[in-house]
């Protein structure tokens, strides 16, 4: 079932900054959103709020958050892609391009939005948000979730859908009528996720390593879609 826009798009006020004020709060949900954040713990009303693992909060990334980003993209990235073998091509790309450094940019960057899935133990995934993007495919806005990832153990826990649903949400609030994404047209489990949750294939790509590319399909959500 796809999220709805209209109930995603009306809690965190001003905490994302110019053009994101928006959250998402649902009847019954266990999806919630720092109201703001202390050292990168959640903190609500002066509260800290304590999560075990399987309770995770969604809260705003803070560049304490840098390296632990990192090295989610890399254990994510090569689960997914690479499964038969490391080489050196791939590895050199994963240790490149996911650095602490690297996510300290994105976060300083007025066109990004981080949102971050924290239990106890610490970050289970992330949604990246990034408007000012063009999209390869026509009739796309120019907003897109740059990047959903969940750590592999936590795959199948929701974590996804709440990142996702937090990460259109954020899409929604800069006003954009859609939002679109890329996912690798081979991997069936993402793509399967993506339609189940209200996307619709609109176009294809290519994703860039060096001299390789790799075929990805172009993925758009319509806010206020039935």
């Amino acid at each position: 079932m796809a999220p709805s826009a209209a109930a995603a798009a009306h809690s965190v006020a001003g905490h994302l900054g110019a053009g994101w004020s928006t959250g998402l709060s649902k009847p019954g949900s266990r999806l919630r959103i720092c109201m703001a954040t202390v050292g990168g713990r959640c903190w609500n009303d002066g509260k800290r709020q304590d999560n075990g693992v399987g309770a995770q909060m969604v809260r705003p990334a803070v560049t304490g958050d840098a390296t632990s980003l990192a090295a989610l993209s890399i254990e994510v990235w090569l689960n997914t892609y690479i499964r038969n073998g490391v080489n050196a091509f791939f590895a050199d790309y994963a240790l490149a391009q996911y650095t602490g450094a690297y996510f300290g940019e994105v976060l300083s960057n007025s066109a990004e939005r981080i949102l971050v899935s924290d239990n106890a133990q610490g970050i289970d995934g992330f949604v990246r948000v990034t408007t000012g993007a063009a999209a390869p495919a026509p009739g796309c806005s120019d907003v897109t979730i740059a990047t959903l990832y969940v750590q592999p153990r936590h795959q199948g826990s929701g974590v996804g859908k709440r990142l996702l649903e937090a990460g259109l949400a954020c899409c929604a609030a800069t006003g954009r009528p859609d939002a679109w994404l890329t996912v690798n047209a081979e991997n069936e489990r993402a793509i399967r996720f993506y339609l189940n949750h209200g996307f619709q294939q609109v176009g294809d790509t290519h994703f860039h390593i060096g001299d390789q590319a790799y075929p990805n399909h172009v993925m758009r959500f319509v806010f206020g879609a039935s």
